[in-house]
């Protein structure tokens, strides 16, 4: 009975808002606008802003949703990390309406040593009193209000402070992997850089709302295990924070990563110069020709969408997705050129019957080259190559049934 009532819904959602992969195309999704618009869906003229952008929205919102649409297709998620050349530190927050997952996790590097936490909470998850009410629903961007959280052995905020322009991200635990307490502090500044916006058309009254970072300075960096202090302000930041109503079938390949290049020494411990951010995606939202209109590279702040498509390779199939390294190429076999060494994982699997989806969060090192070609549009970079040696960075492989 159940699965003849979600059926039905279902049916009638996708009916009244159609979800059409050739409906993007439709609209200009090809030009990147300098300015943004305050609002993602412009409630006045009761239709979306689609397009991509520079900066930021203000107010990643969406229509007004039925209850149908708020439990079964609306699908938001915040993550963001900073690293350097001795840890990786990222977290993140999903809320879907039937599920809500958090995730956090330093990534030693020298000693290929990981912490990590993961709480999955179903609907009793409210009963429990882990709400997230208060949470991504409350954040309406990057720039414009704060998520907190307080659910069984993890709590912290990711606040934007207003006054001082800064994405301020405050961490504490106990991880579950091995028992060790944490306590995890930054504040990312991208007053100045641009960001990688988008309001992604899936259907006539359907987007997914997209806000992408890379390579952004972290300040007041710091991160406590089990009462040692490591000083992380050294460390660039990145971020991904979405908030649609999601395909049925989804599926993605993506990967995030910032670093400094430096002068002076091959080894990469000379004087830092230029900051970089990556990330590139296939899967979700590639145009006609197969490229992902989120994939962005940014150099000191400034953002450049890598127009080819990417190809993800999973080396060894023998093995699960977390375990085996990776190829990341380009189609031209040069712009990308990547091979990623995995070193651990939060798998998040959600099989429900009626809904299904594996996500491998992988986390490790990135090495290979960044050629400057024609596909890294607008480029002004003096640079043919850029050289990626030991970067840390993570990975993902997903589908759902959702």
């Amino acid at each position: 009975m159940a699965l003849i009532i979600y059926i039905a819904i279902q049916q009638l959602v996708n009916n009244e808002y159609q979800s059409n992969t050739e409906y993007a195309h439709h609209h200009d999704m090809e030009t990147i606008h300098t300015s943004a618009p305050s609002e993602s869906f412009d409630i006045e003229n009761d239709a979306y802003n689609f397009g991509r952008y520079r900066h930021i929205m203000k107010n990643m919102n969406l229509h007004e949703l039925t209850p149908a649409q708020k439990f079964m297709q609306k699908k938001e998620f915040v993550w963001s990390a900073i690293s350097n050349k001795e840890w990786f530190v990222g977290s993140a927050i999903a809320h879907f309406g039937y599920t809500s997952t958090i995730l956090v996790y330093a990534y030693d590097i020298q000693h290929n040593h990981s912490h990590s936490i993961q709480i999955e909470l179903p609907i009793i998850g409210h009963v429990l009193g882990a709400s997230f009410d208060n949470t991504v629903e409350n954040q309406l961007s990057p720039i414009n209000g704060c998520a907190t959280w307080d659910m069984l052995s993890v709590r912290g905020s990711k606040c934007y402070n207003s006054v001082n322009n800064t994405y301020e991200v405050k961490l504490s635990g106990v991880f579950d992997k091995d028992g060790v307490s944490f306590d995890i502090q930054y504040k990312l500044d991208y007053s100045d850089d641009e960001s990688m916006s988008m309001v992604f058309p899936i259907g006539p009254r359907r987007a997914s709302v997209v806000n992408k970072l890379g390579g952004v300075v972290a300040t007041d960096a710091s991160m406590t295990l089990g009462g040692v202090v490591i000083d992380l302000n050294d460390s660039l930041g990145m971020m991904d924070y979405t908030r649609g109503l999601l395909r049925r079938f989804t599926l993605w390949h993506w990967l995030a990563m910032s670093w400094y290049s430096t002068s002076g020494s091959s080894d990469g411990t000379g004087t830092k110069s230029t900051r970089y951010g990556l990330q590139l995606s296939e899967g979700t939202y590639d145009n006609l020709q197969n490229v992902s209109l989120e994939s962005t590279l940014w150099v000191d702040g400034s953002a450049y969408h890598v127009n080819i498509p990417i190809i993800y390779t999973q080396l060894d199939k023998s093995v699960k997705p977390q375990d085996s390294q990776w190829e990341v190429k380009s189609a031209d076999g040069l712009t990308i050129d990547l091979k990623f060494t995995p070193s651990d994982s939060i798998v998040n699997a959600i099989h429900y019957y009626i809904i299904n989806g594996d996500l491998y969060h992988i986390w490790g090192s990135y090495t290979g080259s960044i050629h400057n070609t024609e596909y890294i549009v607008g480029n002004s970079l003096d640079e043919s190559i850029i050289h990626v040696n030991g970067v840390p960075g993570t990975l993902e492989d997903h589908y759902a049934v959702w």
